[in-house]
């Protein structure tokens, strides 16, 4: 009896890595058609399922890109890491964010959507939510390093962010593309100057 009861109460299994395939599939339609042009039809095709699937978890195109760069945000830059050196760690978390615009169309999504950002309004709130998330990962870092006396604590930690973020972005869109690992190391330690103590060798009293 109670066999027959839970037989009953069996369905359709759920495919675990559908939301993971929807997700990798507006990767690759963004940076095969641009934002501007993707469709759920397109993604949902590309994964291999259907729509009825893809409105279930997202309704709109803004969210599902969205859920995607977050996606992406989080395999490149998973945690905050402590070496000892807040330069370094820093350099880490950037370096994760450029070895992702090299891997499979992170490039092209990113182009294609910075100028989408302006143009949709939807798109550019939940995007400045992401964008918060992986500050507040460096600024953890340069408060870290702050407290332990290895950055300057005069610094402006906003501009700063501002700067290498910047700097990466300008090299990517109107110079020599995305910056290599040793131009990262040198924007981190250039933009984020040792307390006058630890320039010195000297100790607080």
């Amino acid at each position: 009896m109670s066999t027959k009861k839970s037989q009953s109460k069996v369905g359709r299994p759920r495919n675990q890595n559908l939301e993971a395939a929807f997700l990798n599939a507006t990767v690759k339609v963004i940076g095969d058609k641009g934002y501007r042009d993707l469709t759920l039809s397109d993604v949902a095709e590309e994964a291999g399922s259907s729509r009825p699937a893809l409105y279930r978890r997202w309704s709109s195109k803004q969210g599902l890109v969205v859920d995607t760069l977050s996606m992406l945000f989080k395999e490149a830059i998973p945690e905050v890491p402590d070496t000892g050196s807040p330069q370094v760690d820093v350099a880490t978390m950037l370096k994760g964010f450029t070895a992702l615009l090299r891997k499979n169309n992170g490039y092209l999504v990113l182009v294609n959507l910075i100028p989408e950002l302006r143009r949709d309004n939807e798109l550019g709130n939940l995007f400045k939510k992401i964008e918060i998330g992986r500050r507040l990962f460096l600024v953890k870092a340069i408060l870290r390093g702050q407290s332990r006396d290895l950055i300057d604590p005069a610094l402006d930690i906003d501009l700063a962010i501002d700067r290498m973020l910047g700097a990466i972005y300008f090299r990517l869109i109107f110079r020599d593309g995305i910056p290599p690992d040793e131009v990262i190391d040198e924007i981190a330690r250039a933009t984020l100057p040792p307390s006058e103590p630890f320039c010195s060798g000297t100790n607080r009293t």
